[in-house]
């Protein structure tokens, strides 16, 4: 029913998949590999039930968007996402890539790494929010956005939602707290106080939440503590 052949011009951000529809709508993920959209992902805090999940080298990639050839200061565009690792070894991560025009070759396109997320082999129960800003210099009207796998195993889950590009950010939300990295999500309890003792173990991202980014210190301590006492 209603098939079209034509040119795709882009799609205008804003955008936002909580993969509710699974990957069925192809007008939002243009290339899925081996990924899927389980739900009943328990918890799952950010909407709805259900989530995209990639393991092994699974990968997904978006539509072309259409973030203009010159951009200035008042259209900065903002990936962001939920993200939960389930079962990821440490040193094995998702990489959040963008593709951009090749100066090398014009008219051709090239996809660079937005971010890497490495796994320490730590791994919190409740979804944590990243964002991340888009390069400005590398927007154009073919803007595709791909998460992409490197694992080896099956059971290695990357659990990633409500996925979204935008001109804003947004502030982390209240029933995922900093210290909240434990079941329940958006209570604070004695699990959580574990959780975290076991990501200053490990020195996990979980508990890196103070400069210097990447050190894990007496600051980030301190950070943690007043998030649980503030229960924020």
């Amino acid at each position: 029913d209603n098939i079209r052949v034509g040119a795709f011009g882009g799609t205008n951000p804003p955008f936002t998949d909580d993969f509710e529809d699974g990957f069925a709508n192809l007008t939002d993920w243009s290339v899925v590999f081996n990924a899927d959209t389980p739900s009943a992902i328990d918890p799952n805090p950010p909407s709805g039930t259900t989530t995209a999940r990639l393991n092994r080298d699974d990968f997904i990639e978006t539509v072309p968007f259409f973030l203009g050839v010159e951009p200035n200061v008042n259209q900065q565009q903002y990936v962001r996402f939920w993200l939960r690792a389930d079962g990821v070894e440490a040193g094995e991560s998702l990489l959040i890539e963008y593709n951009a025009p090749d100066p090398a070759n014009p008219g051709e396109f090239e996809f660079k790494l937005l971010e890497e997320i490495v796994s320490t082999g730590f791994a919190p129960t409740c979804f944590r929010l990243f964002q991340f800003p888009i390069p400005m210099s590398d927007y154009s009207d073919e803007f595709r956005l791909r998460f992409a796998a490197v694992s080896d195993e099956f059971n290695d889950q990357w659990l990633i939602d409500d996925v979204t590009i935008a001109n804003t950010t947004v502030a982390e939300d209240p029933t995922c707290v900093l210290a909240d990295i434990a079941a329940p999500c958006g209570l604070l309890d004695l699990a959580d106080t574990d959780a975290i003792i076991q990501a200053l173990v490990v020195t996990g991202p979980d508990a890196d939440h103070v400069p210097p980014f990447g050190q894990v210190d007496h600051e980030d301590v301190d950070a943690l503590q007043k998030a649980i006492q503030a229960g924020s």
